[in-house]
């Protein structure tokens, strides 16, 4: 006798997505070789979502911004919850929960080093309050086993100093998006 397997329905929802939902609904569209090469490449604007779950996103983002003014307000008052572990993302935090105590213990050690003036740019004594780690909510194709983890911070993360005037205009432009500083040219991307 083969015993029956049984087939669990993964509903569609309207807001950020599950991981049962990226699996079933909207499947990783690159390999890890293929985001391995964008990443290296320094072109992240080849990294896309799922057409379905773009439209998803699309719908999303208009109703941010009626409920909170704007996506920055979302952000900011909201979602980057500054100095705290991120609890709010439905695909989890961006580190295993047994590393959550040592994280926001290292967030309240870094809070009580605050000073009455901000940074001027991102450091290891940073007050907590400066900086949040979050989980993408929105993550693109990417397969299942990556987490896109989102780094932000309310200072510059490098000194002006630290900063080639051949790329100046470019980051200040574009941000520090993709830059790796890997001396490895990208390996091709395969058909």
């Amino acid at each position: 006798m083969t015993a029956a397997k049984t087939v669990v329905a993964v509903p569609i929802g309207t807001g950020p997505p599950t991981r049962e939902e990226l699996r079933v609904h909207y499947p990783a569209q690159f390999t890890w070789e293929q985001l391995r090469a964008f990443v290296n490449s320094g072109d992240l604007g080849l990294l896309k979502r799922h057409k379905a779950l773009q439209q998803r996103y699309n719908l999303w983002v208009a109703g941010i911004k009626i409920e909170h003014g704007s996506m920055v307000n979302y952000l900011v008052n909201r979602r980057l919850q500054w100095g705290m572990p991120d609890t709010l993302s439905l695909l989890g935090p961006p580190f295993p929960q047994d590393d959550i105590p040592s994280i926001a213990t290292a967030l309240t050690d870094l809070q009580s080093t605050a000073t009455s003036l901000s940074p001027p740019y991102l450091s290891p004594s940073m007050p907590s309050e400066y900086l949040s780690v979050i989980t993408n909510d929105w993550p693109y194709s990417v397969p299942a086993s990556v987490t896109h983890t989102l780094v932000w911070t309310k200072i510059p993360i490098f000194h002006p100093s630290l900063i080639d005037p051949s790329i100046q205009a470019r980051i200040d432009q574009d941000g520090l998006w993709g830059f790796t500083g890997s001396s490895i040219p990208p390996p091709p991307l395969e058909d």
